[in-house]
């Protein structure tokens, strides 16, 4: 599966309830959430982009309901 561009899609992590905010991407077989911080930060390193960080999670289901495009992905067991 490839990675689903999630700036459209509501992200839950099942095991707090909470919706993950700022998603920039999501790799369900790898089980990696791609985020942004708040406030917004730019990477240092790659001119011109902004900064994020990477939650992984045990595993990582997108929910399609008859769409071509998820919309709405549940992530279990947040790792460290």
């Amino acid at each position: 599966m490839a990675k689903i561009d999630a700036r459209t899609t509501d992200v839950i992590c099942m095991d707090t309830g909470e919706r993950l905010r700022r998603v920039v991407s999501i790799d369900a077989e790898r089980g990696e959430v791609v985020c942004q911080h708040w406030p917004l930060r730019p990477n240092l390193k790659v001119r011109g982009t902004i900064d994020t960080f990477v939650l992984r999670f045990r595993a990582v289901h997108p929910i399609y309901a008859g769409s071509f495009r998820p919309y709405l992905v549940h992530c279990y067991g947040r790792l460290q």
